[in-house]
């Protein structure tokens, strides 16, 4: 299960704004699909990753945050 911290992470992502996994379909990513993605099964390509991020208006930059548990220590950005 090396992809599953990606997965939970995305489906952390969707569920926080509101999708479900049938809103991807109009972007090429079939429930099925992205359900494996979010359970570790399987990974899906770093193109449909980022659209399905625009699709929930976040970004990859957003999604590495996330991923990796990042906090800035620069006051800038906060």
């Amino acid at each position: 299960m090396i992809y599953k911290k990606y997965g939970t992470t995305f489906k952390n992502m969707r569920k926080d704004s509101k999708f479900k996994l049938t809103d991807f379909k109009s972007i090429g990513i079939a429930p099925s699909t992205l359900s494996e993605f979010e359970r570790g099964k399987t990974m899906i390509g770093l193109e449909k990753i980022d659209a399905a991020l625009q699709l929930i208006g976040s970004s990859l930059s957003e999604y590495d945050k996330f991923l990796n548990h990042y906090t800035s220590t620069n006051s800038l950005d906060i």
